[in-house]
């Protein structure tokens, strides 16, 4: 099992330390070393009363050392289980296959639940990337509250400070991706994020739209340029642009008479369809109707 990775789980721990309890220099102590640049190297030093929180490795090897220098009925010393893992201590979701940290969950398998950084509530592996991906229903909307977040970093969370960080995105969508989230917060400073499942959003095709766009803009418009179809585009593009007056229209006989003016037949000069159009009254003095042309 070369992929897993190495869990530790305290149950007791008594490694009693003389003064201040945080300070392991001359007390008995637990080192954890993990391998970096091929040596092992201490990450974390365990003493005193305070039970330890869950450790976990960034890879298939772990060292533990224990050193005792002082001698006691008072020091118990410790009793830990392991796990060999390969879901990083992540039990909700499922987790996809070939791929080193992503869970998925669906709203057909579960409405609401937890989920939670590996190794949680002990510090993260480093050099990790883990991925969780929702999938709701067509009209299904996605609420995250977090009851608390300590991720090490500085605020904008960039990789220029070196800062973990925590980042949403649509990713059915245009992967659009919203402001980094680092540092440590608690209780109702906990971020919140509401975020549409992309199922049902109008987003779901524009990845197919902007492929369409992209395609177009290449020889089918070169060649479109060339064509009499181009040319007689401009010529309708400049009709439109043009204000409609009686100038428009040539006005012919009268087909109706009423309170308000006249209804007469009239004919577009630019398309020759012919419509009936009512004339108010103030106009007729300043127009005169011409006769119908007969068809031939």
């Amino acid at each position: 099992m070369e992929s897993a990775d190495i869990m530790i789980k305290f149950f007791e721990f008594s490694l009693p330390s003389e003064g201040d309890s945080y300070d392991c220099e001359e007390a008995d102590i637990l080192q954890v070393l993990l391998p970096m640049r091929d040596r092992f190297e201490p990450v974390e030093t365990l003493c005193g009363d305070t039970m330890p929180k869950p450790i976990i490795s960034n890879g298939p090897k772990m060292l533990l050392e224990f050193r005792g220098r002082q001698s006691g009925k008072g020091n118990r010393g410790f009793k830990a289980e392991y796990k060999f893992l390969e879901n990083f201590g992540i039990i909700s979701g499922e987790q996809i296959p070939n791929e080193e940290c992503s869970f998925k969950f669906n709203s057909s398998v579960e409405r609401s639940g937890w989920f939670h950084s590996p190794n949680f509530p002990g510090a993260y592996p480093r050099n990790i990337e883990c991925n969780y991906l929702f999938y709701g229903d067509l009209y299904d909307r996605i609420f995250i509250r977090f009851t608390y977040f300590d991720v090490e970093g500085i605020f904008p969370c960039e990789e220029s400070t070196a800062s973990d960080y925590v980042e949403f995105s649509n990713f059915m969508s245009i992967d659009r991706k919203f402001r980094r989230f680092c540092g440590k917060r608690s209780g109702n400073q906990a971020a919140s994020r509401k975020l549409e499942a992309p199922a049902g959003s109008k987003e779901l095709f524009e990845p197919c739209v902007n492929a369409v766009k992209s395609f177009l803009a290449g020889e089918p418009f070169r060649e479109f340029e060339t064509s009499m179809y181009f040319h007689r585009y401009l010529q309708w593009k400049w009709l439109e642009a043009q204000p409609i007056t009686y100038k428009t229209f040539r006005m012919y006989r009268v087909l109706g008479k009423g309170g308000f003016g006249e209804v007469c037949a009239c004919q577009k000069k630019q398309s020759a369809r012919t419509r009936p159009i009512p004339i108010p009254e103030h106009l007729l003095t300043s127009h005169s109707v011409s006769s119908m042309p007969s068809e031939s």
